[in-house]
């Protein structure tokens, strides 16, 4: 079918390619000892053959149909494989992506203790500041006092002195 010429030369063994249908093969006068074969002999001969070669068409329609399933079957197969990529490529980056959110639910979760310990510790040292400062004022309130005393006293002495 889709031979060149020399291609059909070497197969035939350097005859050049027939055209057309192929010829029927001669019958082969059998010799003398046997009888002839009847018309009906060779027509059932001739109809053996034509059912080997229509068996050999049908078998190779039926091996090309089974081949056309066999790619559309390994194509829908590899579009599911792609397909399939395509999801555990997403399940991986939301994998990573959880990953990553717990991390951070991590990182917050000890900044926001380190955050309880420092407000602890400012309300300790607030504490401590508010008593240190309720202990200067309640000095500097006797040293006011003892001041009053001073001035009173000198104030008191000095008018005495006047008097005198």
């Amino acid at each position: 079918m889709g031979r060149t010429r020399q291609t059909a030369r070497k197969s035939t063994g350097g005859k050049p390619p027939r055209k057309g249908p192929p010829r029927p093969r001669p019958i082969v006068i059998p010799s003398r000892g046997t009888p002839e074969p009847t018309d009906e002999e060779r027509l059932a001969a001739l109809r053996t053959k034509a059912d080997l070669r229509n068996g050999v068409r049908m078998r190779d329609c039926v091996i090309a149909k089974l081949r056309r399933k066999v790619r559309q079957r390994d194509e829908a197969l590899d579009a599911l494989q792609n397909d399939y990529d395509v999801l555990q490529d997403d399940d991986d980056e939301k994998e990573d992506t959880i990953l990553e959110l717990e991390e951070d639910m991590l990182g917050m979760a000890a900044e926001l203790e380190h955050l309880r310990e420092t407000e602890a510790a400012l309300t300790s040292s607030q504490t401590a500041l508010d008593k240190r400062i309720a202990d200067l004022l309640t000095e500097v309130a006797i040293l006011s006092c003892a001041c009053d005393c001073k001035r009173s006293r000198a104030t008191s002495f000095s008018s005495e002195d006047d008097a005198l």
